[in-house]
Formats: structure tokens, C-alpha cells, sequence
């Protein structure tokens, strides 16, 4: 079935609201709440509220301003216990006339569960910015899976005909979950600034086999990264955290920055912050008050393939800082932390390395590499290294190179002891 309030075409005035109340909502096949604005006024605003929980199966809530209209979206809003988003189910809000896209916002007591294909979404092609997508609630957030269509997600973003700004994606849990092929994306590819991917949670964060990307194809910064966590935060299994300005981007990327009480990166995972265009890339930034583990084929890595210079990779470790990876000739690694000026593929890197601060009670490498490289036309960046000891083992480097250029400088303090072994 279908809910639906709009302003039509050539009519005059606001659009009214989708209200409902009821102890639980069962949306599927189809069924949809459609509040929007294709005249001259105000969508409606959706707003659902259910004392135990609401269900949405391959169901629709949207908002939307369309391509004749002069007015601002609804926003969606729920209210629930529990909410489970699956089967291709799509909340959205929308501009492509004149106007604010709507924001999304989902409080919840329990646990919120996004799968199967099922997105949240808000998006600007027409004038005016993108609606912020919100998530609070006292229990768990998963996002999971894929479906028939698209894999499960949330975006914000300004599209290529957008002009205006994105919005933050914010998600406040206990603790969030990404499984499986799950996303969430911030992008502008209009002209406009992109918003913000901000995860707080008073627990754990765990991504597996998923992805975080702010990115900027168009005039506009990207957004950044944001993780915090109370206690652990795990990233692994080919997941990937980027950052990206492209080749036809006119705008600086964002940073990536995580706090926890412990980071894991393993199995492949990648945080990357780069530039192939003309802007500059973002920095990366680690806080942990405990460890940081690096293995098995994981990176931080910040580049550039372009004009712009490369970010800046800071971490803190009130612990130890262990990296361990594989390596066949002690010049090319798997794991470590790098920061490059790319010449590769047809791209030769114009912009400056960035540099790499570490700060660790301990720093230990096996088989693992932290360096700064230009193999561009300008300088490497510096290195500055402070931990009571630090250990290479099997062909590890801590190195600074240029093939052009004036190569960084290594600022090295170990109070205790430095141990370099197997042909480190």
C-alpha cells in the first residue's frame, strides 16, 4: 500500500505530514510512506513512532524535492525499540529542484539492523545541500550484506548536476558493526563540500570485509573519517578505509581519525588517504591509550599520484605498536606505514611526501616497514620516531628516500633500547 502528501506541479503552498503511532510497523512488497514537492512549497515530514519495534521489508520511505520544485524535503524520522531495515528497503530523501534535501534521523533503545541490500540515503542533484543521516540509540548498530541490487549502505552526497553542500553520516551506538560487503560513502561529484562519516560508539567497532569512503569527484573538500570508540576498534579482512581526491577533483581530501582503547588492521585491510587531482590528500591519525596491531598484508597509506601533496600519518600508542608482514627482498613490504609520492601508471606525482609521527612505548617490526618516498619530482618527507624501545626483526626498514629532491630526515628517540636483527 501507499501512504503518499505532496505539493503538486504549479500548485502553491506546503505539503502536509505522515504521522504514525502504533506498538509495531510491518512495511514489505513495496509498500511506501512518499511525502514531496514538485510545486512551490515544503514537503511533509514522515515520522514514525512504534513502542516495541518497526520492520521494513523491500519497503520505501522517502522524501523528495523534485526536478520543478521550489521547496525543501521532508525529513523522515523514527522513533523505535528495535528497527530492522532488509530486503532491498530504502529510507531517502532527495533534491533535484530548489531546496534542503531532509535528514534522516533514527532513535532507537535497542539494537538497529540494516541488511540484505537495504540502504539509507540522502542525496542532492539539484540546488541546495543534502539532508544529514543520523543514527542513536542505546543498543547495537549491524549493517550487513548484500542484496539483489546494491550492497547494503548508507550515503550521502551531491551528485554530478548538485550544487551544494553534503551532509554528515553520524551513528551513536553501543557498539557498530560493518560485515559482509557493507559501505557507508560520503561524495560530492557537484560543486560543494562533502560531509562527514562519524562513528561514536561506547564499546567496540568492528569492519569486516566492508568499507568506509569519503571521496571527492567534483568542486568540493571531501569529508572526513571519524572513529571513535570507548573500548576496541577491529578492521579486518580486506576492509578499507579511503579517502580519495580524483583526477577530476577541485578540492583537498579529508582525514581519516580513529581513538580506541586498541586498533587491529589485519588480513588486507587498507587505511588510505590519497590524491590523483589537484588538491591535497588527508592526514591520518591514530589514538589508542593501548595497542596497535598491523598484519598480514595491512597498510596506512597516504599518496599522491597528483598535484597536491601527500597527507601527514600521525599515530599514538599508549602501548606497543607492532607491525608484522612478509617481505621478499627488504624493499618492498606488505605491511608497515607509508606515505608516497607516486610515479606510476601514467601518474607522476608533482606534490610534497608527507611525514610520519610515531609515538609509542614500544615499537616493534617484523618483516614491516615504515617509510616516506618521492619517486616524483619533490622531496620525501621526515620520520619522528619516539618509544622507549624499538625492535626490527627479518629485513625490516624504518627508511626516508627520494629520487628526486632532497630526501627526509629520520628523528629517531628510543630511551630504553634499539634492536635490529636478521638483516634489519
Amino acid at each position: 500500500g501507499r501512504f503518499s502528501t505532496s505539493v503538486q506541479q504549479n500548485a502553491v503552498g506546503n505539503g502536509g505530514n505522515i504521522d504514525v503511532q502504533v506498538e509495531r510497523l510491518f512495511l514489505d512488497n513495496g509498500s511506501d510512506f512518499f511525502a514531496a514537492t514538485f510545486g512551490q512549497g515544503n514537503a511533509g515530514n514522515i515520522s514514525i513512532k512504534a513502542a516495541d519495534s518497526v520492520f521494513l521489508q523491500n519497503a520505501f520511505v522517502s522524501s523528495s524535492v523534485g526536478k520543478e520544485g521550489i521547496g525543501n524535503g521532508g525529513s523522515i524520522n523514527i522513533f523505535t525499540v528495535t528497527l530492522t531495515l532488509t530486503d532491498n528497503n530504502i529510507l531517502s530523501t532527495s533534491i533535484s529542484g530548489k531546496g534542503r534535501a531532509g535528514d534522516v534521523s533514527i532513535t532507537a533503545n535497542g539494537n538497529v539492523l540494516i541488511n540484505n541490500g537495504a540502504f539509507i540515503n540522502s542525496s542532492t542533484e539539484g540546488q541546495g545541500d543534502a539532508g544529514k543521516v543520523s543514527i542513536r540509540t542505546l543498543g547495537d548498530v549491524t549493517i550487513s550484506g548484500r542484496g539483489e541490487r546494491t550492497a547494503s549502505l548508507i550515503s550521502t552526497g551531491i551528485l554530478d548536476t548538485g550544487v551544494g553542500n553534503g551532509s554528515d553520516i553520524e551513528i551513536n551506538a553501543r557498539n557498530f558493526n560493518l560485515y559482509n560487503g557493507a559501505s557507508l560513502i560520503s561524495l560530492t561529484a557537484g560543486k560543494g563540500n562533502a560531509g562527514s562519516v562519524i562513528i561514536n560508539t561506547l564499546d567496540s567497532t568492528t569492519i569486516k570485509d566492508s568499507s568506509i569512503g569519503a571521496f571527492t569527484n567534483g568542486q568540493g573538500n571531501a569529508g572526513k573519517v571519524v572513529i571513535r570508540a570507548g573500548g576496541d576498534v577491529s578492521i579486518v579482512d580486506k576492509s578499507n578505509i579511503n579517502n580519495i581526491v580524483t583526477s577530476l577533483a577541485i578540492g583537498d581530501g579529508g582525514d581519516i581519525e580513529i581513538s580506541a582503547s586498541n586498533l587491529l588492521l589485519a588480513n588486507g585491510v587498507y587505511l588510505l588517504t590519497t590524491t590523483i587531482g589537484k588538491g591535497n590528500a588527508g592526514s591520518v591519525r591514530i589514538n589508542t591509550t593501548g595497542d596497535i596491531t598491523i598484519k598480514n598484508a595491512s597498510q596506512i597509506n597516504a599518496s599522491t599520484f597528483g598535484e597536491g601533496d601527500a597527507g601527514n600519518v600521525t599515530v599514538n600508542a599508549g602501548n606497543t605498536l607492532f607491525i608484522s608482514g612478509t617481505t621478499n627482498d627488504g624493499k618492498f613490504f606488505d605491511s608497515g606505514i607509508f606515505t608516497t609520492v607516486v610515479r606510476d601508471a601514467g601518474f607522476i606525482g608533482k606534490g610534497k611526501s608527507g611525514n610520519i609521527n610515531v609515538t609509542a612505548r614500544n615499537l616493534s617490526l617484523n618483516s614491516a616497514g615504515l617509510s616516506v618516498s618521492s619517486f616524483g619530482d619533490s622531496a620525501g618527507g621526515d620520520i619522528d620516531i619516539n618509544s622507549n624501545t624499538v625492535r626490527l626483526d627479518n629485513k625490516s626498514i624504518i627508511a626516508a628516500a627520494t629520487t628526486s629532491g632532497n630526501g627526509g630526515n629520520i628523528n629517531l628517540t628510543a630511551a630504553d633500547f634499539l634492536l635490529l636483527r636478521n638483516n634489519s
